[in-house]
């Protein structure tokens, strides 16, 4: 087996053949996210970019691998436990890097989505209706949206049903598509609110944008009026 020195492997000792590569397609992705740049100068490489292990080199997951330069490629494992001059390269800061960069060539095409929790007008609680608006005129999108809910500051089980609301299935949003859908809260103690009850559902969205990379959005909820039968957003 490869040997270890502080963390990462030691060149001297690792046998090339047991490193393993990542997956074409999932190479071809992280190339796209990064527009080419190299994810720790962000020097703009065109041909002259490779895939780097940031750990484990038999580990082929995609989420150790980091498009680099080939000078920081060359740097990554560079540390002389006896002659510690500089800071080394951690794992959790080449993944962070990696991130920023991802986020700075992907962002343009995050789809501009616009969402509400409201009765409609229409719908009696316990039903509640959740409206998504996809704003861009061309973008498409895909949305997992996962809903938590809160009975006067704790957290309290909506006991949904529909996995569009667990996180567990993906919305397909095209360009310029509103979609209307609803839930029903089954939390027996959630569907008879006294008056003086503050029931809060938190929004949490994963959107997949149009090259395929996930974006968490910031969570956000709102909270029913019991007074008047309908909510309001709270950030």
């Amino acid at each position: 087996m490869a040997q270890r020195i502080s963390g990462r492997l030691s060149k001297s000792n690792f046998d090339p053949r047991m490193r393993k590569d990542f997956r074409k397609n999932e190479k071809i992705q992280c190339l796209i996210w990064c527009d080419r740049h190299c994810c720790l100068c962000e020097k703009p490489c065109g041909l002259d970019i490779e895939m780097a292990h940031i750990g484990n080199r038999e580990d082929d997951n995609i989420d150790n691998g980091i498009p680099v330069c080939y000078d920081c490629h060359a740097k990554m494992g560079m540390y002389n436990e006896l002659h510690p001059r500089g800071t080394k390269l951690s794992q959790e800061e080449v993944k962070a890097r990696r991130e920023q960069i991802y986020d700075k060539y992907t962002r343009q095409y995050i789809t501009p989505i616009h969402y509400v929790i409201s009765q409609n007008g229409q719908r009696r609680y316990p039903d509640v209706g959740l409206s998504v608006v996809n704003l861009s005129d061309y973008l498409v999108t895909q949305l997992t949206i996962n809903l938590q809910g809160y009975l006067n500051g704790k957290r309290s089980n909506l006991r949904l049903t529909d996995p569009l609301y667990r996180g567990e299935k993906v919305w397909n949003v095209n360009s310029r598509r509103q979609i209307n859908g609803h839930f029903e809260v089954r939390n027996p103690r959630l569907r008879k609110l006294k008056m003086n009850d503050r029931l809060e559902i938190r929004v949490s969205i994963v959107q997949r944008d149009a090259v395929g990379r996930d974006h968490r959005l910031l969570e956000d909820g709102y909270v029913y009026n019991t007074s008047c039968g309908d909510w309001y957003f709270e950030p």
